[in-house]
């Protein structure tokens, strides 16, 4: 009876460890997302201001070409770069916290959906553009 307790604890712990390394994955970045449609600084900026907001991101002008943005979800938060010029985008992490990063490209698999929601979002405002 022992042993089998024995086991059953050690079976308890691997798999309790094993879910707690399953939450993490390699950290995503989107690099030069390209931009299909003509469309000038100002208009990309603007589509990555409204999905950034419509995503609940907190979105920040640095200067022309780059935006900060910061999402805060219950106690986790993570910080972007947002690189963007009329022909592409680019998305790179900056930091973040409560999001077991481990300082080694890995993050909860949390912050890459967040990151593929606001690649899609903000594709989708560059799409809705209307030139005249």
């Amino acid at each position: 009876m022992k042993d089998y307790l024995a086991h059953l604890l050690v079976v308890s712990v691997l798999l309790i460890g094993g879910c707690a390394t399953m939450t993490t994955t390699g950290i995503k970045n989107v690099e030069k997302e390209t931009i299909t449609q003509t469309l000038t600084q100002t208009q990309v900026e603007k589509a990555i201001l409204t999905a950034g907001t419509k995503r609940d991101w907190q979105m920040k002008v640095i200067s022309p070409g780059l935006i900060r943005g910061d999402l805060t979800v219950r106690t986790h938060q993570a910080s972007i770069d947002i690189r963007y010029n009329e022909h592409d985008f680019s998305i790179t992490y900056v930091s973040s916290s409560g999001l077991d990063a481990d300082g080694k490209g890995n993050i909860h698999r949390s912050y890459n959906k967040w990151i593929t929601l606001l690649d899609r979002t903000i594709q989708k405002e560059l799409s809705l553009i209307q030139n005249p």
